[in-house]
């Protein structure tokens, strides 16, 4: 819990997070069925990269952030614009699998609400320096912000 992996898919930018430095054929169950051929078989290696790996100070505050970032994940996969509908079910398919955007945005929400619980409950040491190694820095860029506590790195690959 101190540390989440975070990997993007590079044709259709769906996201995984996992706990783990390496990808589990069972965390496919954390993509969404919207349509056929819409969640592989398999996770393949070669179309998986990591999209970042952040680094927490407690095991409390990684496994929070999950929490809130899987619940914000069912949260935009059922309460999507209604009109999207409207799209050509290929398109329609292609927006709801583009998390990429959602999933950098999402992360910082998620850091900045477990940084107001902290403050809020009078626990908060000063000493809560977040890590976040992006494989790409700028794509911590597609968040408007970001909690002045969090510092950005370049280098997400994850270490054997």
């Amino acid at each position: 819990g101190k540390a989440l992996f975070i990997y993007n898919e590079v044709y259709t930018n769906q996201v995984i997070y996992s706990l783990h430095r390496s990808m589990r054929d069972t965390q496919r169950k954390q993509l969404s069925f919207v349509g056929k051929q819409s969640v592989p078989a398999s996770l393949r290696k070669d179309r998986w990269r990591p999209l970042a790996c952040v680094h927490f100070p407690t095991t409390q505050f990684g496994l929070d952030t999950l929490r809130l970032l899987r619940e914000f994940r069912i949260m935009h996969e059922t309460q999507y614009d209604k009109e999207l509908l409207k799209l050509p079910k290929d398109k329609l398919k292609e927006k709801l699998q583009d998390q990429k955007a959602n999933s950098v945005a999402d992360l910082s929400a998620a850091l900045q609400m477990q940084l107001e619980q902290l403050e809020t409950k009078n626990t908060r040491t000063g000493a809560e320096e977040i890590v976040i190694k992006w494989q790409d820095v700028s794509d911590g860029e597609l968040a408007k912000t970001w909690p002045g506590e969090v510092v950005h790195m370049r280098g997400a690959r994850p270490e054997r």
